[in-house]
């Protein structure tokens, strides 16, 4: 058998939080070993670069773990704190960057401070980290950070972790059965090729999902919108505080024989803060001869269905058979 990967078992976070600890460790001018010297120096050069900083030619390095509640500190020469938010897959919440780079601003008022958020895994986005200071590193950029064919064996174990997960979040690329992974990736790529798309994990009774949402348009029921729950394409609307179930069943019976869809389902909504109206596909994905993803042919039909969204909108604003109870 392949050589057991020690972060296949070690995958919490505090065990990451060791790992980067050692790594930046190993920068100190006193460390023997050229090869991870040089990887600890790679390392924290690149998290220095994001405040234009450059690493000292003689860095003398000390870590901290969980002061102040922040995961990992890196003092280099005592005039310089990298304060490094380390995720697994979670994310931000709760205001927490502010107070570690408030808290980190007071214990060390000399310092020039790096605020560094570091995501081995996947996130529906980033403007929450930016927005508090900090500065965001990738798997992807982590993967071409370390050397790819390291002597040290807990050096290579980690690249090769992180390029397992990396290969797994791409696999969608091939084949019509996808991972967890795979399917946040996806949802990542077609967020970024729509208007205004966001997608996050739903939770619900059932155990939750994932989905991407977009094309939120204005109505007189409420605010219609697409979502995509993984493989189901659905017209959903978020209604108005004034209109009731019954209006919300007439606009179900609306979109099921608007002309220019054709609906894969005949349940009724069922009532909440958003409602499902009908199922427009029951797989969105468009793939080639070989059950590979066309990216380009499923973005530009979810276009389309936008453009679709937009007309039945409109459909529905001179209907006089739905104008909602005064």
């Amino acid at each position: 058998m392949s050589r057991p990967n020690l972060f296949q078992f070690a995958t919490s976070e505090l065990s990451q939080d060791a790992f980067f600890c050692w790594l930046a460790s190993c920068a100190d001018a006193s460390v023997d070993d050229e090869e991870l010297r040089d990887a600890g120096k790679r390392f924290l050069s690149a998290l220095l670069a994001t405040r234009n900083l450059n690493l000292p030619n003689s860095p003398s390095i000390r870590v901290y773990r969980q002061l102040d509640r922040i995961d990992v500190i890196v003092e280099i020469n005592e005039s310089i704190a990298i304060l490094i938010e380390d995720k697994v897959g979670t994310a931000e919440h709760s205001g927490q960057l502010k107070r570690y780079l408030a808290a980190a601003s007071a214990r060390f008022p000399n310092h020039a401070l790096v605020p560094i958020y570091l995501q081995t895994y996947i996130q529906p986005g980033y403007e929450g980290v930016r927005g508090a200071g900090f500065s965001v590193l990738t798997r992807r950029e982590l993967i071409d950070l370390l050397p790819l064919k390291a002597t040290d064996s807990v050096l290579s174990q980690f690249w090769e972790h992180l390029e397992i997960l990396e290969q797994d979040y791409e696999s969608y690329r091939s084949g019509r059965v996808w991972s967890f992974h795979a399917w946040e990736r996806y949802l990542e790529v077609i967020a970024a090729s729509l208007d205004q798309c966001g997608w996050s994990y739903v939770s619900n009774a059932s155990g939750g999902f994932l989905a991407a949402y977009w094309g939120w348009t204005e109505c007189k029921f409420g605010e219609l919108y697409l979502q995509v729950s993984q493989e189901k394409l659905s017209l959903r609307i978020v209604p108005s505080v004034n209109i009731t179930q019954a209006e919300i069943d007439a606009l179900y019976w609306k979109a099921r024989e608007f002309p220019e869809w054709t609906i894969n389902n005949g349940r009724r909504p069922r009532k909440g803060k958003s409602q499902n109206l009908v199922f427009l596909e029951l797989d969105h994905r468009r793939f080639d001869q070989e059950g590979n993803i066309l990216l380009e042919d499923t973005v530009s039909s979810l276009r389309v269905t936008t453009k679709k969204l937009k007309s039945f909108a409109k459909s529905i604003g001179i209907d006089p058979l739905l104008t909602p109870t005064q």
